[in-house]
């Protein structure tokens, strides 16, 4: 059994709250170059999430929590070049946030959280329509969580970084196409 795996780490719990700083701590660490650290601070906290979700498997947040830790583990496991690892991660995110969205297209951080783990997959495209779908669903909120708010610089990156990704695959196609 996994230490603080228990019915009380449901959205919003203290054990919850815990699993989610961590989140943000590794990410971070991350951006600090530290990933080894990362991995530390996060690793325990993934089968603590998953216990989470076996216990309330309908609970969209912790879906959301799940796919987002593995999101950032992801890019923890891929700054220490394990690649397999990495993709694992990253694969077992889409997974998670998947039917998140298929319930509630205006998920705005599911929609985020999606567009990073497609751009990490080097699939700029699907990360770039991904953040088109975040931007719609928060233009159709009529009030704004803290959290997604958070989520703004987050998201400059990732549009920065999809729209170099398309215009580089763009350039290449039309070179290929001359030649």
């Amino acid at each position: 059994d996994v230490p603080g795996a228990t019915a009380t780490l449901t959205a919003g719990s203290g054990a919850h709250d815990v699993a989610l700083c961590s989140l943000l701590i590794a990410e971070e660490l991350i951006a600090l170059g530290d990933s080894r650290a990362a991995l530390d601070e996060l690793g325990p906290r993934i089968p603590q999430l998953d216990r989470a979700s076996e216990l309330a498997p309908h609970d969209a947040q912790l879906l959301v929590d799940r796919g987002s830790a593995l999101s950032v583990l992801g890019r923890a496991h891929a700054a220490q070049r394990e690649w397999e690892l990495a993709r694992t991660c990253f694969e077992r995110s889409l997974t998670l946030l998947r039917p998140v969205l298929e319930a509630d297209p205006r998920n705005v951080l599911a929609w985020l959280y999606r567009a990073k783990v497609a751009l990490a997959l080097g699939r700029a495209i699907e990360a770039h329509n991904a953040l088109d779908d975040a931007i719609k669903a928060g233009a159709r909120e009529t009030a704004t969580s803290a959290r997604t708010m958070a989520c703004a610089p987050f998201c400059c990156s990732i549009l920065a970084r999809s729209r170099a990704s398309t215009a580089v695959a763009r350039s290449a196609r039309a070179r290929s196409r001359v030649n």
